[in-house]
């Protein structure tokens, strides 16, 4: 996966996920309720990461989407020499390639 398609799926996914929680927000639950497109949006992304990378690999997507809000919140991840990782789309995606690509 090259870096701009992976910037445009991270981007993609964001903006879907936020409008998904809007509609949340009004009362359409698309969640758990008789829609449940967020598992299947959920399941198409990760499809999407594990054909290119690593459990691992996937592992370090989610944890920036999910844990550091796409780079948003002060959180830091380091690797073996202490240098900082994942921190923003680009070194997440420097990161996987080099180290978890399939």
């Amino acid at each position: 996966m090259q870096l701009n398609e992976f910037e445009k799926l991270l981007e993609k996914y964001k903006v879907l996920s936020d409008k998904i929680s809007e509609l949340h927000d009004i009362g359409f639950d698309f969640y758990e309720g008789k829609f449940p497109l967020m598992s299947d949006m959920e399941f198409i992304f990760d499809l999407t990461i594990l054909s290119h990378y690593t459990k691992q690999g996937a592992e370090w997507v989610s944890w920036f989407v999910y844990e550091t809000n796409y780079g948003q919140k002060d959180m830091e991840a380091k690797d073996e020499n202490d240098n900082p990782i994942c921190y923003d789309v680009k070194s997440l995606y420097e990161y996987i390639e080099k180290h978890h690509k399939i």
